[in-house]
């Protein structure tokens, strides 16, 4: 076989027998099970073929550039449930096809050589006083993510210099109805124990800012960056809630409503319209007025204190995302795309907006007010 019919059969997807063992060799997690990955993977062979065979071609593209290091991992992404239960096979290959493109067109090359290796890309350093450092910063998601493609974290840095992730936020980037978008899908608490701020302290850090609110605000500060709409998961579609009922195993009905029960109360605080296809519609907009109006002194203090960090916290974001991201039109054009997304079609090309979905989380995300 000489060179460019190896190439070609490398970029289409593997075969059944050795995908097969790809799906059985991949660790349980984000709640599939090596047998059920096995049977999603079996199905979606017999059903949706071309879809695989695009999504390789892509994924084989960017592994032999380094941005998808781990190939198997990266194909069976494809075949992992959707955290939004309306989301079919081909969709969902459709939307990591388009995050792929649009990761390019976002990220500074360094930056996204950064997230290819696995390290996060640093945002803002916090204003901070008397506790840990905390930063805010974008890291890929592991491939068994739900979420999303990408993580917005809130980290604390402990004086042994072990980052501890406090607070994450999922979300990628895809068409909704033809219109790219950031896609909020979930959010959630501390990942791993060892950090040194209690909820309380935390509270105190960010000057009165609840930890969810607060990423939202930076996810709308990054949706006005790249000048695109910000939608979040509405939990009545998420996936836990197959049919739109709670499930009837009680872990997983009371993990359902905890989700359902956080994401409402924040998308109500935002002001979330319903939009298509199970998502809510954020303003990029931010949600309070800044100014100390209340009627109670102490109240006024509060509230100048929330605007005065934000004020901060907003000029430290400002200059740290021209460092590592890019906006709108500042891209070099994009490479190694299907046959369905050619510069000519791709319409983040011609609306000269980024075009698709980023890497986030592991398991389950929870939104915790």
């Amino acid at each position: 076989m000489n060179p460019a019919d190896a190439a070609a059969t490398d970029s289409k997807p593997p075969g059944l027998g050795r995908s097969l063992s790809w799906a059985w060799q991949a660790p349980p997690a984000g709640g599939v099970s090596r047998l059920n990955l096995t049977w999603r993977l079996l199905k979606a062979q017999l059903r949706s073929n071309l879809a695989l065979r695009r999504w390789m071609a892509v994924v084989h593209e960017h592994h032999e550039r380094g941005l998808m290091p781990d190939l198997p991992a990266e194909f069976l992404r494809a075949v992992r449930p959707d955290v939004n239960r309306g989301v079919s096979l081909p969709q969902r290959i459709t939307h990591l096809i388009d995050h792929a493109d649009w990761l390019e067109t976002a990220f500074q090359p360094a930056a996204l050589q950064q997230l290819a290796a696995g390290q996060p890309v640093v945002l803002a350093e916090l204003p901070s006083s008397g506790h840990d450092p905390l930063r805010l910063q974008l890291q890929r998601a592991a491939p068994h993510s739900l979420e999303g493609d990408l993580l917005l974290t809130l980290t604390t840095l402990p004086d042994d210099g072990r980052a501890v992730d406090l607070a994450a936020l999922a979300f990628s980037c895809f068409r909704i109805q033809g219109q790219p978008c950031l896609a909020i899908g979930g959010l959630r608490g501390p990942r791993q124990p060892g950090g040194r701020l209690s909820p309380e302290d935390l509270l105190r850090a960010l000057r009165g800012w609840r930890t969810p609110v607060f990423l939202v605000r930076v996810m709308q500060s990054l949706a006005q960056f790249w000048n695109l709409p910000l939608v979040g998961l509405d939990p009545a579609w998420h996936s836990l809630q197959a049919g739109g009922r709670l499930p009837r195993d009680a872990g997983r009905r009371e993990l359902a409503q905890r989700i359902a029960d956080s994401h409402n109360a924040l998308w109500e605080h935002f002001g979330a319209k319903h939009g298509a296809e199970g998502w809510r519609v954020l303003s990029r907009e931010s949600d309070d007025a800044l100014a100390a109006t209340a009627s109670s002194a102490d109240k006024r203090a509060r509230q100048a204190r929330r605007a005065d960090y934000w004020i901060r916290v907003n000029t430290r974001l400002s200059r740290g995302l021209g460092e590592v991201l890019l906006r709108p039109g500042r891209h070099a054009s994009l490479h190694g795309m299907t046959e369905s997304h050619t510069i000519q079609d791709n319409p983040f090309t011609r609306s000269g907006a980024p075009s698709s979905v980023l890497d986030s989380g592991p398991g389950e995300l929870i939104g915790r007010l």
